[in-house]
């Protein structure tokens, strides 16, 4: 029943993280920043496509002057009614209402960062949603009321406060009332997360991280009271990730790099834990370490996963078994920011995995023998979610097929693992340092 229940959850969040053009009047609650290119003129989205002239969900913005609310049910899912909307920082139990800790748009407040408050009440942050998805705003009296394009249904977000936040990562709260001063459960209002970033600063980690790619932390799956899979023979995936993990810590240093293990020994630690320990330790890569097992006793080989939406029927069924220990389900706003940090580490993410999967096919077929590739593939991994930097899954067998689990049992296996997994972290840094030096 366990798994069912995450298996159900998955399927949810999947269908949540569905780009807007999919999305039904009534289906998951979402809402969206976006760029106004008749207004601003192109290039401000900066994880868009360049030159694009329209983008439904723009998450990286070169400036926050050019961050839109994109209104109506078409794109939000908003339905009918009176809404008003405040910019927030990111942590815990955002708080919309007026004098929220953390609300960048309250007049109520002192400034959060270097500047003077925003000065715009709530009245004029206020709008309604009326038949056939017509945005109708109009600002309050006495205020200078934010860009309105009727045309797009969309609503300048400034002004508000820059955030506190060191990623430059704002909230966007969006909260139906039934009057212009009613207090909100924020539990029930729509949020999305956005990014701003300066021009002149990089957009992939590989650019900003230059030659200083050097702390990895590497994740041994499971672990304590939570085994894992299980081979035919009684051989405990825990166990392999454990030493395969405690190997590779090792060659990664005599390699040059900072090493942190999640776990050191049999010891419990939860998938939220492991994803802190690598944001706390500032780590520039994460590798998690697991077995893979399936119904197919025959099935075998090895895959890499990154972290993004469920594809295909069995990366959302391997999916729901490596997450049938969360201990609760995701928050949608954990899940926009977790997105949003996906999208930032997205492409230097899939590198590292097509290294690490090249390195390790090579590598164990010429030095134990067959092995078979299942190449890159992309999953909702809980472990992965919320990391602030790439991070990869690593599973390195089917431990459910009889043979492969006599594999993993046995030490050369392992070492040669672990080796090839060093290989190809290795010859993923490599390849940044020769990009980063280039003029």
């Amino acid at each position: 029943m366990k798994k069912l229940s995450v298996f159900i959850t998955t399927l949810l969040l999947a269908l949540a993280m569905l780009p807007a053009a999919s999305a039904n009047a009534g289906g998951p609650p979402a809402t969206f920043t976006t760029i106004n290119f008749d207004a601003d003129g192109g290039n401000h989205c900066k994880n868009g496509q360049p030159d694009a002239t329209t983008v439904v969900n723009c998450n990286i913005y070169d400036g926050k002057q050019y961050v839109w609310l994109n209104g109506g049910p078409a794109n939000a899912n908003l339905a009918e009614g009176m809404y008003f909307f405040a910019v927030l920082v990111p942590g815990g139990q955002p708080d919309p209402n007026d004098g929220g800790a953390k609300n960048l748009s309250d007049t109520t407040l002192a400034p959060l960062a270097t500047g003077s408050a925003s000065g715009d009440v709530r009245a004029n942050r206020t709008f309604t949603v009326a038949a056939g998805g017509v945005i109708t705003y109009t600002g309050s009296a006495g205020s200078t009321p934010h860009d309105f394009d009727v045309s797009t249904n969309q609503i300048r977000l400034m002004p508000y406060d820059d955030t506190t936040n060191n990623g430059g990562v704002y909230i966007l709260a969006i909260c139906e009332i039934a009057s212009v001063d009613a207090t909100v459960n924020p539990r029930t209002c729509k949020y999305d997360a956005f990014k701003v970033q300066a021009p002149e600063a990089p957009v992939t980690v590989a650019a900003q991280l230059g030659l200083k790619m050097r702390r990895v932390v590497i994740d041994p799956g499971h672990g304590g009271r939570d085994t894992g899979a299980v081979g035919p023979h009684g051989v405990r995936e825990k166990d392999v990730a454990l030493s395969i993990a405690r190997t590779l810590a090792e060659r990664l240093r005599t390699l040059g790099f900072a090493v942190v293990l999640t776990r050191k020994g049999d010891t419990y630690v939860s998938l939220d834990e492991r994803t802190r320990i690598a944001n706390e330790a500032h780590a520039d890569l994460f590798v998690s370490i697991h077995c893979n097992a399936a119904r197919r006793r025959t099935l075998s080989g090895v895959e890499t996963w990154t972290l993004n939406v469920a594809s295909d029927r069995y990366a959302t069924r391997l999916a729901t078994f490596e997450n049938a220990d969360a201990e609760r389900t995701v928050s949608d706003l954990r899940l926009i920011l977790a997105d949003l940090a996906t999208r930032a580490n997205a492409s230097d993410a899939r590198d590292l995995a097509q290294s690490v999967q090249g390195s390790l096919v090579r590598n164990l077929r010429a030095r134990v023998g067959r092995v078979g590739d299942h190449g890159v593939k992309h999953a909702l991994f809980y472990v992965l979610l919320g990391a602030r930097m790439p991070a990869v899954l690593v599973e390195t067998g089917f431990i459910s097929n009889s043979l492969e689990e006599e594999r993993l049992r046995g030490r050369k296996y392992q070492l040669e693992t672990a080796e090839a997994i060093a290989r190809g972290v290795k010859e993923f840094v490599d390849g940044r340092q020769r990009l980063a030096r280039v003029p």
